[in-house]
């Protein structure tokens, strides 16, 4: 056990007994937060669940959802609490606060990928102190004076690019704060300043960060890209886009998952393994009886804030994906390891559950040499299609050949296509928001 006392700091400021805690087990075991051995882990996490749920009991939401349950300090005790679902949240900031008014510093607005109002989301001053990347590996979230990061992500309203701003600037690096999607900020001006001032670091979506590279070809072509460093986050993307991505660019890339709701939730290694963001955030992997499923199996992903001051969430199921890897990463860090599968809602629908549009953009890249991420798959009363894009430089008479490929092939992963309409290139949507890789029209039962 931990022989030390967490110190009496202000109730809302929450987050910096949290810190404590992880700057305690740090020193206690001599190693940094990704190399903590299994059992610190447990310990701490334990604890970080116990000062968490105490805090968003404060809260008029969960004072209602959890009324008189013991305050749990084991793992085990907190698995029995009821999750919190999106649908009961959007609309009641006031309702979720575990602060008072005037101890809030920033309020932000979920992305909307779900029907309904809107989510609102409070932050304290002190949860704005790294926004759960500083516990991040160096190599994502870490920069030197050097840098002049481009910030591709959503800013208005969202806290995906002021989180990243904050980061850079509190290191010392200069931030370009390029946006998303704004009509200050277009995609042609942003490639305009990377050739011009030289950016190092681009952090964007996937298929905003292709969509770059294709104009800056456009606008420079057979010029050198300056960027060394792609960190993406926002969407999923297949191994062989992130690959392309990296050779098109010339540039390491990395990722992170995160949500408005929750911040960081986890991020890639070296190997392009996902490691949960321990020091942010509580994630279990659940069945659809709600129950806990073993390592290596997927179910839907459950998180819960660790230190959140603003707007704390218990059990969070967000509709998500995932899998937690049996086996250790080879890169030798010990945070729990996570293999994303997207969200429920795009799951397609395959013989014996849910198939990942994830697992199309892989075949599709794979099975035409020159292919573009530019796609995305029909759902109708009548079947399943895949609409793509054709790439100029490859020959017609090979577009019946390529679908009978993708058609076999993503039928060995349960997923039944009744073929590929081709489009002409240039012909499909550019991302200026999140990309929509399943686009649902049908009108009977599911």
């Amino acid at each position: 056990m931990l022989e030390t006392t967490v110190p009496q700091v202000s109730e809302p400021d929450v987050r910096t007994r949290l810190d404590y805690l992880v700057a305690a087990f740090t020193t206690q075991v001599g190693r940094d937060l990704e190399h903590w051995p299994a059992e610190t882990l447990a310990e701490y996490t334990a604890a970080a669940l116990e000062l968490s749920v105490r805090h968003a009991n404060r809260s008029a939401f969960y004072a209602e959802r959890l009324g008189d349950r013991t305050v749990p300090t084991s793992i085990a005790e907190f698995q029995r609490l009821p999750f919190t679902y999106p649908a009961e949240i959007k609309g009641r900031l006031r309702d979720l606060l575990a602060c008072s008014w005037d101890e809030l510093a920033q309020v932000n607005l979920s992305s909307g990928t779900t029907a309904g109002p809107t989510t609102y989301v409070g932050y304290t001053a002190a949860d704005l102190r790294g926004d759960g990347a500083r516990y991040a590996p160096a190599g994502l979230f870490a920069f030197d004076p050097s840098d002049l990061v481009a910030v591709a992500l959503p800013y208005d309203m969202a806290t995906v690019g002021l989180s990243i701003h904050r980061d850079v600037q509190r290191q010392g690096a200069v931030v370009l704060p390029a946006g998303k999607g704004g009509s200050y900020g277009p995609p042609e001006r942003l490639v305009q300043a990377i050739a011009e001032l030289g950016v190092t670091t681009l952090f964007s979506t996937p298929s905003f960060a292709w969509y770059l590279a294709e104009l800056f070809e456009q606008v420079f072509p057979g010029a050198g890209k300056p960027i060394a460093h792609l960190r993406l986050g926002g969407e999923g993307a297949a191994p062989t886009m992130l690959t392309r991505l990296g050779l098109r660019w010339g540039a390491t890339v990395r990722q992170w998952y995160g949500s408005t709701e929750i911040g960081v939730i986890a991020y890639s290694c070296e190997q392009g393994t996902y490691h949960v963001a321990a020091a942010n955030c509580f994630l279990e992997i659940v069945d659809a009886d709600g129950g806990p499923v073993p390592d290596g199996t997927i179910g839907a992903v459950v998180t819960t804030t660790l230190g959140r001051g603003g707007t704390p969430l218990i059990r969070y199921h967000s509709g998500d994906r995932a899998v937690l890897l049996a086996e250790p990463c080879g890169c030798g860090r010990t945070l729990p390891a996570l293999r994303m599968f997207g969200r429920a809602t795009d799951q397609l629908p395959g013989r014996d559950g849910g198939v990942s549009p994830y697992v199309v953009e892989e075949t599709l890249l794979r099975a035409v040499a020159d292919a573009e991420p530019w796609y995305h798959v029909e759902l109708t009363d009548t079947g399943t299609t895949l609409v793509a894009e054709w790439p100029a430089a490859a020959p017609a008479t090979e577009q019946a050949a390529a679908t009978s490929a993708i058609v076999q092939q993503v039928a060995v992963a349960g997923l039944d296509l009744d073929g590929v309409r081709w489009a002409e290139p240039g012909t499909l949507d550019r991302p200026r928001t999140k990309m929509r890789r399943v686009r649902d029209e049908r009108t009977g039962p599911r």
